[in-house]
């Protein structure tokens, strides 16, 4: 591993950290760079310590996506679920001022940071089923699908509110966002037909 103080090394921290924003000792180690070096510049006020294993650039102009990317960084297997989803795809009018992530069932869930966090565990197809990736600020985001999304909602809607469920249906199938032959399949892949078949036909 190189020292950052070496030469001008540190320079490609500082434009990957201006670059995308938030930057972890994992991306360090792949610029062949000792990640410890991270607090050093933490400490000349090159960059600002966010959370753990978090740095941003201080001059960096963040997006209303920032939240999802500082998630997206510190807890690399999760998927952005439910309400955030739902704010992602832009369906409802409101961002949850929490992110709503998904993490495979027995994962630790994460420790306290910036931004808070909402986790909701999965098991098998609910959690691999219809993964996206959106990027933000030049960061990879996962995050479900609309059509998974919706479903989720219905059979999750002990935590989101079963109205929060049905106004996100009607409001993707009036704006035509979804497909209704897809929704149906994950339906029943989660065994949430019997759930959400009638407001379908309803709303159809």
């Amino acid at each position: 591993m190189h020292n950052l103080t070496v030469g001008n090394t540190w320079v490609n921290v500082m434009e990957l950290a201006q670059r995308q924003g938030v930057i972890t000792p994992g991306d360090v180690r792949a610029l062949g760079l000792a990640p410890e070096n991270l607090n050093k510049l933490v400490k000349l006020g090159k960059l600002d310590k966010i959370g753990r294993g978090l740095y941003q650039h201080p001059d960096f102009e963040t997006t209303k996506h920032h939240s999802y990317v500082e998630v997206a960084k510190s807890v690399t297997d999760g998927v952005i679920c439910l309400l955030s989803a739902l704010s992602i795809h832009e369906i409802g009018t409101h961002m949850p001022w929490e992110v709503w992530v998904a993490i495979p069932r027995g994962r630790r869930i994460p420790e306290a940071r910036q931004t808070r966090i909402r986790v909701v565990t999965m098991i098998g197809a609910s959690f691999t089923l219809e993964t996206q990736e959106r990027s933000f600020e030049g960061v990879s985001v996962k995050v479900f699908s609309l059509e998974k999304t919706i479903v989720d909602c219905f059979r999750l809607r002990r935590l989101v509110g079963h109205d929060v469920a049905i106004e996100a249906l009607r409001e993707a199938l009036n704006g035509q966002k979804i497909n209704v032959s897809k929704l149906m399949y994950l339906a029943d892949q989660l065994r949430s037909r019997r759930l959400i078949q009638p407001y379908v036909e309803a709303l159809l």
